[in-house]
């Protein structure tokens, strides 16, 4: 039979691991959560987010990735970063992919989807580090209907004014 300091001892030793059980619990929920928050932030972004490894491989893609360059999400994960660039870029990969790895970026490029047709995208990029090794971010911006749009209304100012100069309006 425990005497009253035993008892006293295993009931403060039961206080206290069931407070640091608790403290566990709540502190499991919040990385939970925030793991989700992440999760979701990736998924349901209005814009294309690869990850790539330190050689450019995709390792992740989200759902905008998937719709906006026709891939499935398997055969996106079986891409190298440079299937999606117009040929002619190809061979500036690896100076720019190590600029990358450096520093953020921003710059304008043209991609190409898997049926082939071009895309003019703003793509944003981060370097991160985990556990010692160098991916990229990449946060892609599809401008192709932007770009098609002031274009035609490049033209419709250029017809105008060249109507204008030659008084053919009126």
């Amino acid at each position: 039979m425990l005497n009253m300091n035993q008892d006293y001892e295993l009931g403060k030793a039961y206080f206290l691991l069931n407070k640091e059980f608790e403290k566990n619990k709540n502190l499991t929920r919040e990385l939970i959560s925030k793991e989700e928050q992440y999760r979701l932030l990736f998924e349901l972004s209005p814009d294309a987010i690869f990850l790539l490894s330190g050689k450019g491989d995709i390792l992740k893609a989200n759902k905008k990735a998937i719709s906006q360059y026709g891939y499935s999400e398997e055969e996106l994960l079986n891409l190298h970063y440079t299937k999606l660039l117009e040929p002619e870029k190809i061979q500036q990969f690896p100076e720019n992919f190590k600029k990358m790895h450096e520093e953020k970026s921003l710059f304008l490029s043209r991609h190409t989807k898997k049926d082939k047709s071009s895309l003019i995208v703003e793509i944003h990029t981060s370097p991160i580090q985990i556990n010692h090794e160098i991916f990229v971010i990449m946060v892609i911006r599809d401008l192709t209907e932007i770009k098609k749009a002031e274009e035609i209304k490049k033209e419709n100012e250029d017809l105008i004014k060249a109507q204008f100069d030659y008084g053919t309006i009126g």
